[in-house]
């Protein structure tokens, strides 16, 4: 009964570590030539107005039009961006427990660009 017991809790555990989605990697990655912002399940309404505001230093505007948390936990965004050359775009996503990939925008300024601006899944 007791190894049953235990085997249960080290499922429980293990499988719900599993479910929780973690950043790919750092939510914003600025740099002179780039501006990459990812968001992700999890993320706390006080990470997503840092990144609001950090953007906004750099001319770039990020609206939220719509945010769902779950125990103060992000579950659901949709945004808009518009940055001061005229580029703009709006995404939404609800992430689930398997989400893959990234999910925010992206803009480089730079001349060689291969791809100016993106939004959605990157």
């Amino acid at each position: 009964m007791i190894k049953k017991l235990f085997f249960l809790v080290a499922f429980a555990v293990l499988a719900s570590s599993f479910l929780v989605q973690k950043p790919i990697t750092s939510p914003l990655n600025v740099s002179d030539e780039k501006i990459e912002v990812f968001f992700s399940k999890g993320m706390s309404q006080a990470e997503l107005d840092a990144i609001q505001t950090q953007m906004s230093e750099k001319g770039i505007t990020l609206n939220y039009l719509e945010l769902k948390f779950k125990k103060d936990r992000l579950t659901a965004i949709k945004f808009e961006v518009s940055d001061n050359k005229g580029h703009e775009g709006s995404a939404y996503t609800s992430f689930s427990a398997f989400s893959k990939g990234r999910f925010g925008f992206m803009i480089d300024p730079s001349e060689n660009a291969a791809v100016a601006f993106a939004v959605g899944n990157i």
